[in-house]
């Protein structure tokens, strides 16, 4: 399923603009962020599926690294060093999918790491966005409608205010194309997944965090637990999208 669902990314990165030798493939274990995030963040986490507790040395970013939490930090952080963006996009962290939640506080953390290891790097701009909300039945409707708009108004507002970006016609059917080309999640979560498919994106500033706050010694509290469901089981493999 790792291979497939990769294959998918590269084909809608491709409609998107962006060429295959541009995205990073992690490959950490499906599911196992927050083993990672947590309980596993020095020790080696087996991963339930694969039955692996490191990434094939082939597939491996970084040569003799493990599925355990800090591995994929240095991993993080040698990307946003290498690559130096300006603007980083990373999961919600109140989104009620667990590893979305793990991916945003290793990512939030991996942008500290890299600002605290070279003063020259500017200050990276973090936006998170949101897939799973915690508030019933958003977005809604669930379903496709390219001339509606992503409304935030039901979303917490704790962060900070959501931003909204208005997209062009053109840009909406390139989004859907992109989208209709991940076929392993959309055939569970078709309607799901189409209404996102608007006229708009929302995205909320994340607040910096002054130097790395995630510490080997002390891992972060392991997140509630989400009652799985059929739109919540989709978990995708971290990504980097450069």
């Amino acid at each position: 399923m790792g291979s497939r669902r990769e294959k998918e990314a590269v084909r809608s990165l491709s409609i998107l603009g962006v060429h295959p030798e541009q995205a990073i493939f992690l490959r950490y274990p499906d599911g196992g962020l927050t083993a990672l995030a947590t309980t596993h963040w020095a020790e080696a986490y087996r991963s339930p599926f694969s039955h692996m507790i490191a990434p094939s040395q082939k597939g491996a970013f970084t040569p003799g690294s493990v599925f355990c939490g800090l591995d994929l930090l240095n991993d993080l952080v040698k990307i946003v060093q290498t690559f130096r963006p300006t603007v980083v996009y990373l999961p919600h962290p109140c989104d009620a999918h667990p590893d979305h939640q793990a991916a945003a506080l290793l990512g939030d953390a991996a942008v500290a790491q890299a600002e605290a290891n070279d003063p020259d790097l500017v200050a990276l701009e973090v936006r998170a966005y949101l897939v799973h909300a915690t508030e019933p039945g958003w977005p809604s409707p669930r379903r496709l409608g390219l001339l509606l708009a992503l409304d935030a108004s039901p979303l917490r507002q704790e962060g900070g205010q959501w931003e909204s970006v208005s997209l062009s016609p053109s840009t909406v059917k390139l989004k859907l194309r992109a989208v209709r080309s991940h076929l392993s999640q959309t055939w569970i979560s078709g309607r799901f997944l189409a209404s996102f498919v608007r006229s708009n994106e929302l995205y909320q500033p994340v607040t910096r965090v002054a130097g790395p706050f995630l510490d080997p010694s002390e891992p972060a509290e392991t997140p509630p637990p989400v009652e799985p469901s059929p739109e919540t089981a989709l978990v995708a493999n971290p990504v980097v999208a450069t």
